[in-house]
C-alpha cells in the first residue's frame, strides 16, 4: 500500500515520521493507521459562498458527539494543525457564530484536516484526511493549490442552487452551473495527469433549508427529520445508529437527488451525461443544511451534515475494491533509457499501488509508492514465481497485476503459469522480438515505445474493468 505524506502528497516509506520532501513532521499515528486502514482522502469543490465551510465545520462538530449514537466509538485529531483548526470550530459554535470568513486560495497546498475515526460506521477504524478548498480554487485554480484532490479519489461537490445565480462577492458576473463546475475539477484533474475514469462526484446539495419549496417530498422530509439534527446541543439522547437503514436511506435519497438533478437543475442533464458516460466517473447526492436559517442566526441547527461523510466512507470501500495492486518486475538490463521509472510514473499516474522487482527476487526491492532505480541484484536464477505466488496470498483489497519488463531473456519457469489467471494479469513489455513470442498479454517495443506499451496496458485494464 502507498504511503502519501498528507502536506505535499510525496509517496515514501516514512522509515522515520519526518518527509522527505517538504521536511514536515507527519504524525506517527498517521503513519501507523495507514499502514493497516487506507485513507479516506477528501476534498470539497465548490463556487465561492456556497457553504463549503460551513459543511466541514458542521461535520467535525458531530464527529466529536457521534459516541453518543454509537457508544463504542471515538474519534482522534492526529497533528497540531487539525487540534488548533478543529478548537476555534469549537469556540465559533459556542458563540452562536456562523458566518465563517472565506478560505483563501494560497500558492501552496492547504493544510488538511487529520482525524482517526474509530467505530463509527460499523466496527472500523477510518483516517480522514480532509481539504477544504477556496471557492477560489474553482473560479481560477492554482495548480499547486488544486495538487490537494490529486489523491481524493470522492470529491465533495458542494452546491447552493440558491447561490448558483448569484454575481456577489465574485470577480465575474456570469451565472454558474453546476457543468460550469464540473468542468473546472475536470480541468484541474487532467492538468494534474492523472485519470478521472473511476472517481467519484458526490454532489452535497447545501443550504438545504433554503430549497424546501423546490425539493421532492421525500428528500425534504428526509431533510428535516434528522435524527442527529441537534446531536451536538441537545441533551437528550438520539436514536442509536442503525447503520444498514441509514445506509439503505441514503441511497434511496441519492436516487432521487438524481432525478431531481436531472429534471429541474440547470445543466443537470448534461453534468451527469458528461461526467458518467464521457468520463467514466460515478456520481452520488446528498442534501445538508449546515445552519439552519440564512447563514445569520446564532441558533445552529445542522440537518444531515453526517450523510457526506457516511457516504465518504462507503465510496471508499468502493474505492479500495476496485484499487490495482501492480507489480513491476525488471530484469537487469531494462533499467537502460530509464524504461523503469517512466513506467512507474505511467501506471502511478493512473492510481495504480505499484511495488517494484527484480526477476528472481521475492521480496520488493522497492516498496509501493517508491520509484525504481537501479541497484545490483543478488538473483542467480530468473524465476517469477516467488513474486507471482506472494502476490496471490496477499491479502490486500483490489485487483492484482503483474507488469514484466524484459530485454535479456525469458524467465524459467513463466509457463508454469500458462492457463492460470496470470495469463490474463501478467503482462510482458520486451525489447527482443524473440523473447515470450506466445505469451497472450505480450507487447514488443522498440527503443522509444515505452509510453505507447502503457497506454495500451492502461486501456487494456479500463476494458477488463467495463466487461
Amino acid at each position: 500500500m502507498p504511503l502519501f505524506c498528507p502536506y505535499c502528497l510525496t509517496q515514501q516509506a516514512f522509515t522515520y515520521p519526518k518527509c522527505e520532501k517538504c521536511q514536515n513532521d507527519v504524525p506517527r499515528d498517521y503513519i501507523r493507521n495507514v499502514r493497516q486502514y487506507p485513507p479516506v482522502w477528501l476534498a470539497t469543490f465548490g463556487f465561492p459562498g456556497h457553504g463549503k465551510t460551513n459543511a466541514i465545520n458542521s461535520m467535525l462538530m458531530h464527529i466529536e458527539k457521534v459516541d453518543r449514537i454509537a457508544t463504542s466509538s471515538f474519534y482522534d485529531y492526529l497533528d497540531p494543525v487539525t487540534d488548533r483548526r478543529i478548537g476555534e470550530i469549537r469556540l465559533a459554535a459556542r458563540e452562536g457564530k456562523v458566518d465563517v470568513p472565506p478560505t483563501e486560495q494560497t500558492a501552496t497546498m492547504p493544510d488538511p484536516l487529520l482525524i482517526e475515526l474509530t467505530g463509527f460506521p460499523e466496527e472500523r477504524t477510518n483516517t480522514l484526511v480532509i481539504y477544504d478548498l477556496a471557492g477560489q480554487a474553482a473560479v481560477i485554480p492554482n495548480e499547486e493549490y488544486v495538487r490537494a484532490i490529486k489523491n481524493c479519489k470522492t470529491a465533495w461537490f458542494i452546491v447552493s442552487l440558491a447561490d448558483l445565480n448569484r454575481t456577489a462577492s465574485r470577480n465575474d458576473d456570469q451565472p454558474r452551473t453546476i457543468t460550469g463546475l464540473f468542468m473546472k475539477y475536470r480541468q484541474a484533474i487532467e492538468e494534474l495527469n492523472v485519470s478521472l475514469k473511476g472517481r467519484t462526484i458526490l454532489v452535497n446539495y447545501s443550504k438545504g433549508d433554503l430549497l424546501l419549496e423546490e425539493l421532492p417530498d421525500k428528500v425534504r422530509d428526509y431533510l428535516m427529520d434528522d435524527p442527529y439534527y441537534n446531536l451536538v446541543n441537545s441533551q437528550v439522547l438520539p436514536e442509536h445508529f442503525l447503520e444498514e437503514e441509514y445506509r439503505r436511506k441514503l441511497e434511496e435519497i441519492s436516487q432521487a437527488l438524481r432525478e431531481f438533478t436531472r429534471e429541474r437543475v440547470p445543466g443537470g442533464g448534461a453534468f451527469l451525461t458528461q461526467a458518467e458516460r464521457k468520463y467514466g466517473l460515478n456520481v452520488e447526492f446528498c442534501v445538508s443544511s449546515a445552519t439552519g436559517g440564512l447563514g445569520r442566526q446564532t441558533d445552529i441547527i445542522r440537518y444531515r451534515v453526517l450523510d457526506p461523510l457516511l457516504w465518504a466512507i462507503y465510496l471508499n470501500d468502493k474505492v479500495l475494491d476496485q484499487s490495482i495492486n501492480a507489480a513491476l518486475i525488471i530484469d537487469q538490463g531494462a533499467y537502460e533509457n530509464d524504461r523503469p521509472i517512466r513506467i512507474f510514473n505511467q501506471m502511478s499516474n493512473f492510481g495504480m499501488n505499484v511495488a517494484s522487482y527484480h526477476v528472481g527476487e521475492r521480496l520488493p526491492v522497492f516498496d509501493s509508492g517508491q520509484p525504481p532505480s537501479q541497484r545490483p541484484t543478488s538473483a542467480y536464477i530468473p524465476l517469477i514465481g516467488p513474486i507471482l505466488d506472494g502476490l496471490d496470498s496477499s491479502n490486500q483489497r483490489g485487483q492484482n497485476l503483474a507488469l514484466l519488463l524484459l530485454t535479456e531473456e525469458t524467465p524459467l519457469d513463466l509457463y508454469d503459469f500458462f492457463q492460470t489467471h496470470w495469463d490474463q494479469d501478467l503482462h510482458i513489455i520486451t525489447t527482443d522480438p524473440n523473447i515470450a513470442m506466445d505469451w497472450p498479454k505480450r507487447t514488443f517495443i522498440g527503443p522509444h515505445d515505452t509510453g505507447f506499451a502503457i497506454e495500451e496496458l492502461i486501456e487494456r485494464i479500463t476494458e477488463a474493468r467495463r466487461t
